[in-house]
């Protein structure tokens, strides 16, 4: 069956490649969207051994999901709150984000103080108040009974561009903001994954505590000196289940949009869209069986692939041997630029019904 290796060893070279570059500043550890596909419960886990004391969600149903695997470490929730969901964060001692009034009045109801994180907007334009009403707005949390202070942050909005002028624009305006509000009430967060590499200002100690990373755990992260030195933590291998001849002038999988130059032998992978792999990949991408790299011919399917394996089918592959379909290669580099798409994208989107089994050891070649 199709399955995920997820490489746990390089998820903690990851962390201390991230450690060395941050510094003194500490690691806020993303884990939304299911640990970018990675698998959040085993994931968060493993950080948390790796000492990570700060992990990072988008919604609360995933900061649910890591207290009832007994994961008790701090939780910053990034999605302001919505009604309803006050006594969440209470009796999950979650600490929220909130991005103005309405936010601030959501949490009033919790049945005990709850820290909250101001996002201040300096460009993403996505949550977040702006800076000139910033000031007022930490006023009122200060004199708010029903919370406590326990965070300002930024999010950069072009932090993966090496020569952005807008993150610097941004981290200017949050300087200027940080000054006025001298000295600080709290505690302060602004660098990302993308600009601890871009723009290492952002990881001045003087003006942030933490640095939150998520891509870059991963392998993720497209910039040269991060491609360098981090490693990539999931791999996606499924098995060959038919391995038959085509004769020349024959089409294959739906819409025929590949024929057979010549007679061939095509091996029938089994994993498909549904497993996460981008139809986009027909007949542009490649996998990999044992230490050669075959073509995908034809269209993606549901449940299946096709692969040139050449007129002779040289190394003889059979049914049953693994076909590398995500790992160091193809890298999810490879697949986002065959797709038009980023890396991040490529991980996310590996389906529920592909497992997530845990992984200690160098990438193992096919058998």
């Amino acid at each position: 069956m199709t399955r995920a290796l997820i490489h746990l060893d390089n998820l903690t070279h990851n962390v201390e490649v991230l450690r060395r570059r941050a510094g003194k500043v500490e690691l806020m550890a993303v884990v939304k969207a299911n640990a970018y596909g990675h698998g959040l419960v085993m994931i968060a886990k493993h950080l948390v051994e790796e000492g990570i004391t700060f992990l990072a969600v988008a919604y609360v149903q995933e900061a649910i999901a890591l207290r009832e695997a007994g994961i008790e470490t701090r939780i910053l929730v990034f999605a302001p709150p919505l009604p309803n969901t006050a006594e969440d964060y209470a009796a999950f001692n979650f600490e929220a984000v909130v991005d103005g009034d309405r936010a601030l009045d959501v949490l009033r109801t919790a049945s005990s103080p709850i820290p909250v994180h101001i996002k201040v907007d300096t460009g993403m334009r996505r949550y977040g108040i702006r800076p000139r009403e910033a000031a007022r707005f930490v006023s009122r949390v200060e004199r708010s009974a029903h919370v406590h202070l326990a965070g300002i942050w930024t999010h950069f909005a072009d932090a993966e561009n090496p020569d952005s002028l807008v993150t610097r624009a941004q981290l200017q305006q949050f300087r200027e903001l940080m000054r006025t509000l001298a000295p600080l009430p709290c505690p302060v967060h602004a660098s990302n994954s993308g600009s601890m590499y871009t723009c290492p200002d952002t990881l001045d100690p003087a003006l942030v505590t933490w640095a939150r990373v998520g891509g870059s755990l991963y392998g993720l992260l497209d910039i040269p000196a991060a491609r360098a030195e981090l490693k990539p933590v999931m791999e996606i291998r499924a098995p060959a289940r038919a391995v038959r001849r085509v004769f020349g002038g024959e089409r294959v999988s739906y819409g025929g949009i590949w024929t057979a130059p010549e007679a061939t032998m095509i091996a029938t992978i089994g994993a498909g869209y549904a497993d996460g792999l981008p139809r986009l990949l027909s007949s542009r991408g490649h996998v990999v069986i044992g230490s050669h790299s075959y073509p995908i011919v034809g269209t993606v399917c549901m449940d299946s692939l096709l692969v040139d394996l050449g007129p002779d089918n040289e190394h003889g592959i059979e049914v049953g041997q693994e076909a590398v379909l995500l790992g160091e290669n193809p890298s999810a580099f490879d697949i986002a630029t065959a797709c038009h798409t980023i890396s991040y994208e490529v991980t996310c989107r590996i389906s529920q019904r592909v497992p997530r089994l845990p992984y200690i050891g160098m990438f193992p070649q096919p058998n």
